[in-house]
């Protein structure tokens, strides 16, 4: 992740290759970090439209519309994720 002007705001590019005969897929999100408590973390992305980072030859331009997390560190320390 890279950070942004924005103390809450980063950068991220991702690849995944692609089983069988598809096309590998690549995502250019931007994430929105916010921790209101030691024991809460939320995390907002979206994709950016229209990024300067070049597509590569047999890679598909992924888009997220919306990704919204919420990491809650337990009591037994195990950490409960949700995502909506």
């Amino acid at each position: 992740m890279t950070p942004t002007n924005h103390a809450n705001a980063y950068l991220s590019y991702q690849k995944n290759n692609a089983p069988l005969k598809y096309d590998d897929r690549d995502f250019v999100t931007k994430y929105v970090m916010i921790t209101p408590d030691a024991n809460t973390f939320y995390s907002y992305s979206t994709s950016i439209p229209n990024s300067e980072r070049a597509v590569q030859d047999k890679v598909v331009r992924a888009e997220t519309l919306i990704s919204c997390q919420k990491m809650t560190k337990l009591e037994d320390g195990r950490t409960l994720y949700q995502m909506i």
